[in-house]
Protein backbone atom coordinates (compact mmCIF):
# COMPACT_ATOMS: atom_id res chain seq x y z
CA UNK A 1 0.00 0.00 0.00
CA UNK A 2 1.48 3.42 -0.89
CA UNK A 3 2.46 5.63 1.98
CA UNK A 4 0.95 9.06 2.58
CA UNK A 5 2.81 12.36 2.36
CA UNK A 6 1.76 15.85 3.35
CA UNK A 7 2.68 19.13 1.65
CA UNK A 8 5.91 20.70 2.84
CA UNK A 9 9.53 21.57 2.12
CA UNK A 10 11.59 18.43 1.55
CA UNK A 11 15.21 17.82 0.42
CA UNK A 12 15.25 18.48 -3.33
CA UNK A 13 15.91 15.16 -5.16
CA UNK A 14 17.21 17.12 -8.17
CA UNK A 15 19.82 19.03 -6.13
CA UNK A 16 22.26 16.62 -4.44
CA UNK A 17 24.32 19.51 -3.05
CA UNK A 18 21.47 20.85 -0.91
CA UNK A 19 18.27 22.83 -1.09
CA UNK A 20 14.59 22.11 -0.61
CA UNK A 21 11.64 21.83 -2.99
CA UNK A 22 7.91 22.18 -2.17
CA UNK A 23 5.99 18.90 -2.32
CA UNK A 24 2.24 19.63 -2.65
CA UNK A 25 0.97 16.23 -1.48
CA UNK A 26 0.98 14.57 -4.92
CA UNK A 27 3.97 15.93 -6.82
CA UNK A 28 7.07 18.12 -6.69
CA UNK A 29 6.44 21.74 -7.70
CA UNK A 30 8.77 24.36 -9.20
CA UNK A 31 9.13 26.18 -5.85
CA UNK A 32 12.59 25.86 -4.25
CA UNK A 33 14.30 27.32 -1.21
CA UNK A 34 17.36 27.00 0.98
CA UNK A 35 15.31 27.48 4.19
CA UNK A 36 13.17 24.46 5.16
CA UNK A 37 11.26 26.65 7.67
CA UNK A 38 10.06 29.08 5.01
CA UNK A 39 6.24 29.44 4.86
CA UNK A 40 4.39 27.59 2.11
CA UNK A 41 4.55 29.39 -1.25
CA UNK A 42 1.41 31.41 -1.91
CA UNK A 43 0.89 29.85 -5.34
CA UNK A 44 1.74 26.30 -4.35
CA UNK A 45 -1.79 24.90 -4.39
CA UNK A 46 -4.18 27.35 -6.06
CA UNK A 47 -6.21 24.68 -7.83
CA UNK A 48 -6.37 22.49 -4.75
CA UNK A 49 -7.41 25.45 -2.58
CA UNK A 50 -10.28 26.25 -4.92
CA UNK A 51 -11.39 22.63 -4.88
CA UNK A 52 -11.22 22.56 -1.05
CA UNK A 53 -13.36 25.67 -0.76
CA UNK A 54 -15.82 24.21 -3.24
CA UNK A 55 -16.08 21.05 -1.13
CA UNK A 56 -16.63 23.13 2.00
CA UNK A 57 -19.27 25.27 0.28
CA UNK A 58 -21.19 22.23 -0.99
CA UNK A 59 -21.02 20.62 2.46
CA UNK A 60 -22.32 23.79 4.13
CA UNK A 61 -25.20 24.14 1.63
CA UNK A 62 -26.23 20.49 2.07
CA UNK A 63 -25.97 20.75 5.85
CA UNK A 64 -28.02 23.96 5.85
CA UNK A 65 -30.71 22.28 3.76
CA UNK A 66 -30.76 19.32 6.15
CA UNK A 67 -30.99 21.61 9.18
CA UNK A 68 -33.79 23.60 7.53
CA UNK A 69 -35.73 20.41 6.88
CA UNK A 70 -35.37 19.27 10.47
CA UNK A 71 -36.47 22.66 11.76
CA UNK A 72 -39.54 22.56 9.54
CA UNK A 73 -40.50 19.09 10.83
CA UNK A 74 -40.21 19.97 14.53
CA UNK A 75 -41.86 23.39 14.09
CA UNK A 76 -38.72 25.36 15.00
CA UNK A 77 -38.79 23.91 18.52
CA UNK A 78 -35.12 22.94 18.50
CA UNK A 79 -32.01 24.37 16.92
CA UNK A 80 -30.22 22.47 14.18
CA UNK A 81 -26.91 20.68 14.74
CA UNK A 82 -23.68 22.63 14.31
CA UNK A 83 -21.95 22.17 10.97
CA UNK A 84 -18.18 21.68 10.83
CA UNK A 85 -16.10 21.87 7.64
CA UNK A 86 -14.72 18.55 6.39
CA UNK A 87 -11.06 17.90 7.11
CA UNK A 88 -8.89 17.94 3.98
CA UNK A 89 -7.80 14.55 2.74
CA UNK A 90 -4.16 13.63 2.14
CA UNK A 91 -3.32 12.18 -1.27
CA UNK A 92 -1.36 8.96 -1.54
CA UNK A 93 2.22 9.19 -2.82
CA UNK A 94 3.03 7.09 -5.89
CA UNK A 95 5.98 4.93 -4.86
CA UNK A 96 6.23 3.38 -8.31
CA UNK A 97 8.07 6.33 -9.83
CA UNK A 98 9.56 8.25 -6.90
CA UNK A 99 10.12 7.24 -3.27
CA UNK A 100 8.15 9.38 -0.81
CA UNK A 101 9.99 12.23 0.91
CA UNK A 102 10.93 11.92 4.53
CA UNK A 103 10.05 14.64 7.06
CA UNK A 104 12.39 17.62 6.88
CA UNK A 105 14.96 17.51 9.71
CA UNK A 106 15.92 20.58 11.68
CA UNK A 107 18.76 21.53 9.38
CA UNK A 108 19.85 24.62 11.31
CA UNK A 109 21.46 27.59 9.55
CA UNK A 110 22.06 27.15 5.83
CA UNK A 111 25.72 27.14 4.86
CA UNK A 112 26.95 29.43 2.06
CA UNK A 113 27.78 26.46 -0.17
CA UNK A 114 24.16 25.27 0.02
CA UNK A 115 22.68 28.73 -0.47
CA UNK A 116 24.84 29.45 -3.51
CA UNK A 117 24.84 25.94 -5.03
CA UNK A 118 22.82 26.99 -8.09
CA UNK A 119 23.37 30.75 -8.17
CA UNK A 120 25.30 32.67 -10.85
CA UNK A 121 28.79 33.69 -9.79
CA UNK A 122 29.64 37.27 -8.86
CA UNK A 123 32.37 39.47 -10.23
CA UNK A 124 33.95 39.17 -13.64
CA UNK A 125 33.52 41.49 -16.61
CA UNK A 126 32.27 40.95 -20.13
CA UNK A 127 35.02 40.36 -22.69
CA UNK A 128 35.33 42.70 -25.63
CA UNK A 129 33.32 41.57 -28.66
CA UNK A 130 36.32 41.67 -30.99
CA UNK A 131 34.56 39.83 -33.82
CA UNK A 132 30.98 40.98 -34.55
CA UNK A 133 30.33 37.69 -36.29
CA UNK A 134 30.76 35.77 -33.03
CA UNK A 135 29.17 35.66 -29.57
CA UNK A 136 31.81 36.33 -26.87
CA UNK A 137 31.39 35.32 -23.23
CA UNK A 138 34.03 34.51 -20.61
CA UNK A 139 36.94 32.71 -22.28
CA UNK A 140 34.81 31.38 -25.16
CA UNK A 141 33.13 32.48 -28.36
CA UNK A 142 30.99 30.84 -31.04
CA UNK A 143 29.75 31.90 -34.48
CA UNK A 144 26.48 33.84 -34.50
CA UNK A 145 23.45 31.81 -35.55
CA UNK A 146 21.69 33.20 -38.64
CA UNK A 147 18.33 34.79 -37.81
CA UNK A 148 18.92 34.87 -34.05
CA UNK A 149 19.02 38.04 -31.97
CA UNK A 150 22.05 40.20 -31.23
CA UNK A 151 24.19 38.96 -28.30
CA UNK A 152 23.29 40.43 -24.91
CA UNK A 153 24.70 39.99 -21.41
CA UNK A 154 23.25 37.13 -19.36
CA UNK A 155 23.10 36.58 -15.59
CA UNK A 156 21.00 33.43 -15.44
CA UNK A 157 23.29 30.43 -15.80
CA UNK A 158 24.30 28.74 -12.50
CA UNK A 159 27.96 29.24 -11.57
CA UNK A 160 28.31 31.46 -14.64
CA UNK A 161 29.49 35.04 -15.08
CA UNK A 162 30.77 37.37 -17.84
CA UNK A 163 28.21 35.69 -20.10
CA UNK A 164 26.51 36.58 -23.37
CA UNK A 165 23.45 34.95 -24.91
CA UNK A 166 21.70 34.97 -28.26
CA UNK A 167 18.02 34.00 -28.48
CA UNK A 168 15.24 33.27 -30.93
CA UNK A 169 11.62 33.97 -29.93
CA UNK A 170 9.27 31.05 -30.59
CA UNK A 171 6.46 33.09 -32.18
CA UNK A 172 4.21 30.04 -32.56
CA UNK A 173 3.92 29.67 -28.77
CA UNK A 174 1.36 31.47 -26.60
CA UNK A 175 3.76 31.72 -23.67
CA UNK A 176 6.92 33.84 -24.00
CA UNK A 177 9.12 30.95 -25.09
CA UNK A 178 12.51 31.13 -26.78
CA UNK A 179 15.53 29.16 -27.92
CA UNK A 180 18.87 30.27 -26.52
CA UNK A 181 22.61 29.68 -26.76
CA UNK A 182 25.18 31.27 -24.49
CA UNK A 183 28.77 31.14 -23.33
CA UNK A 184 30.56 32.54 -20.30
CA UNK A 185 33.05 31.99 -17.54
CA UNK A 186 32.32 29.09 -15.18
CA UNK A 187 33.18 29.35 -11.48
CA UNK A 188 33.00 25.75 -10.26
CA UNK A 189 33.58 26.57 -6.59
CA UNK A 190 32.99 23.40 -4.56
CA UNK A 191 32.61 21.22 -7.68
CA UNK A 192 36.06 19.64 -7.59
CA UNK A 193 35.74 17.42 -10.67
CA UNK A 194 34.84 19.19 -13.95
CA UNK A 195 33.61 15.85 -15.32
CA UNK A 196 30.77 15.92 -12.76
CA UNK A 197 29.88 19.55 -13.42
CA UNK A 198 27.57 19.10 -16.48
CA UNK A 199 25.06 16.88 -14.65
CA UNK A 200 25.02 19.12 -11.56
CA UNK A 201 24.56 22.18 -13.76
CA UNK A 202 21.64 20.50 -15.55
CA UNK A 203 19.88 19.92 -12.24
CA UNK A 204 20.44 23.59 -11.36
CA UNK A 205 19.00 24.68 -14.71
CA UNK A 206 15.88 22.56 -14.25
CA UNK A 207 15.18 24.05 -10.82
CA UNK A 208 15.95 27.66 -11.75
CA UNK A 209 14.27 30.43 -13.74
CA UNK A 210 14.74 28.71 -17.09
CA UNK A 211 11.62 26.55 -16.72
CA UNK A 212 9.34 28.38 -14.29
CA UNK A 213 6.16 27.73 -16.30
CA UNK A 214 6.37 23.92 -16.42
CA UNK A 215 7.36 20.87 -14.39
CA UNK A 216 10.16 19.10 -16.24
CA UNK A 217 11.52 15.55 -16.36
CA UNK A 218 14.80 14.31 -17.83
CA UNK A 219 14.00 11.78 -20.56
CA UNK A 220 17.58 11.26 -21.81
CA UNK A 221 20.99 12.44 -20.65
CA UNK A 222 24.55 11.50 -21.63
CA UNK A 223 27.95 13.00 -20.80
CA UNK A 224 31.12 12.43 -22.81
CA UNK A 225 34.62 13.93 -22.93
CA UNK A 226 35.31 16.25 -25.88
CA UNK A 227 37.94 18.78 -26.93
CA UNK A 228 37.28 22.48 -27.46
CA UNK A 229 40.06 24.33 -29.26
CA UNK A 230 42.63 21.90 -27.82
CA UNK A 231 41.31 22.09 -24.25
CA UNK A 232 39.72 19.23 -22.33
CA UNK A 233 35.95 19.55 -22.01
CA UNK A 234 32.88 17.57 -21.00
CA UNK A 235 29.66 17.69 -23.01
CA UNK A 236 26.18 16.82 -21.75
CA UNK A 237 23.33 16.24 -24.18
CA UNK A 238 19.88 15.86 -22.67
CA UNK A 239 16.24 15.81 -23.67
CA UNK A 240 13.79 17.11 -21.11
CA UNK A 241 10.02 16.77 -21.35
CA UNK A 242 7.07 18.77 -20.04
CA UNK A 243 3.45 19.63 -20.86
CA UNK A 244 1.57 22.92 -20.83
CA UNK A 245 -1.81 23.72 -22.45
CA UNK A 246 -0.39 26.93 -23.95
CA UNK A 247 2.73 25.34 -25.41
CA UNK A 248 2.98 23.31 -28.60
CA UNK A 249 6.41 21.98 -27.74
CA UNK A 250 6.60 19.13 -25.25
CA UNK A 251 10.31 19.20 -24.55
CA UNK A 252 13.72 20.78 -25.04
CA UNK A 253 17.03 19.54 -26.39
CA UNK A 254 19.68 20.84 -23.98
CA UNK A 255 23.46 20.91 -24.35
CA UNK A 256 25.94 21.92 -21.65
CA UNK A 257 29.68 21.98 -22.33
CA UNK A 258 32.18 22.56 -19.50
CA UNK A 259 35.62 23.63 -20.79
CA UNK A 260 38.49 22.86 -18.41
CA UNK A 261 41.01 25.60 -19.24
CA UNK A 262 43.12 28.22 -17.45
CA UNK A 263 39.81 30.09 -17.10
CA UNK A 264 36.95 27.60 -17.12
CA UNK A 265 34.16 28.28 -19.58
CA UNK A 266 30.74 26.91 -20.43
CA UNK A 267 28.31 26.60 -23.32
CA UNK A 268 24.56 26.24 -22.76
CA UNK A 269 21.83 25.83 -25.36
CA UNK A 270 18.16 24.85 -25.28
CA UNK A 271 15.79 24.53 -28.25
CA UNK A 272 12.38 22.85 -28.73
CA UNK A 273 12.80 19.16 -29.46
CA UNK A 274 10.39 19.36 -32.41
CA UNK A 275 12.51 21.97 -34.23
CA UNK A 276 15.13 19.82 -35.89
CA UNK A 277 16.33 22.88 -37.83
CA UNK A 278 17.17 24.70 -34.61
CA UNK A 279 18.79 21.60 -33.11
CA UNK A 280 21.06 21.45 -36.17
CA UNK A 281 21.77 25.20 -35.97
CA UNK A 282 22.98 25.12 -32.35
CA UNK A 283 25.02 21.98 -32.99
CA UNK A 284 26.81 23.78 -35.83
CA UNK A 285 27.42 26.80 -33.59
CA UNK A 286 28.71 24.60 -30.75
CA UNK A 287 31.09 22.91 -33.18
CA UNK A 288 32.60 26.38 -33.74
CA UNK A 289 33.41 26.97 -30.04
CA UNK A 290 36.90 28.38 -29.48
CA UNK A 291 38.98 29.79 -26.66
CA UNK A 292 39.82 33.49 -26.86
CA UNK A 293 43.10 35.01 -25.74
Amino acid sequence: MPRMAVPGWYPDPSRPNGGYRWFDGTRWTRHTTTDPHRPAPASAHPARARRSWLVVLVAVVLAAALVGGLLLVVGLRTSGPSVSAPRPTVSAWDEVTTPPPTPTPDAGPTTPSEAEACEPATGGSLPAASDPGRVHGGPLSFPRIPGWGAPTSSVRFPHGRASRVTTLRMVEEELPWQSSAEVGELVLGTIADPAQAPELLLQCVLSSSFYTSVDVAVAESTVRPVTVDGARAYQLDARITFEHPRLRTTGSVVRIVVVDADVDGYWFSAVPQERVDLVAAVEEAAAGLRLED
